[in-house]
């Protein structure tokens, strides 16, 4: 795109995600309505993405790694591919990751 060229813009991520029952709500009115997430999970996945994690992109809280099987908790050597940290925004530990899994 012409707009950027040269601007030297750098591209920021995260991903935050979390584990729990969820309910799925539709809401608006007739003819314009759309699906709505609602609860703890969703809440706590997006706060987490709002504080900068660089250079850790995978943001993960506790009951998500508990969920993890050894494969994607640990590298080719046993060394635990994941970091713990306490989190501010969700007032609880979280683990993050620069880890990348290439797609097969």
């Amino acid at each position: 795109d012409e707009y950027y060229k040269g601007e030297g813009i750098n591209i920021n991520y995260c991903v935050g995600v979390d584990s729990c029952e969820h309910h799925i709500v539709r809401t608006g009115i007739r003819g314009s309505n759309d699906l709505v997430w609602v609860g703890k999970a969703a809440n706590y996945a997006a706060k987490l993405t709002t504080h900068n994690w660089d250079p850790y992109h995978s943001i993960i809280t506790s009951r998500v790694y508990e969920m993890l099987n050894d494969a994607s908790k640990y590298d080719g050597n046993g060394k635990n591919m994941w970091n713990r940290e306490y989190s501010d925004a969700i007032s609880e530990y979280v683990y993050k990751s620069s880890y990348h899994w290439g797609a097969t």
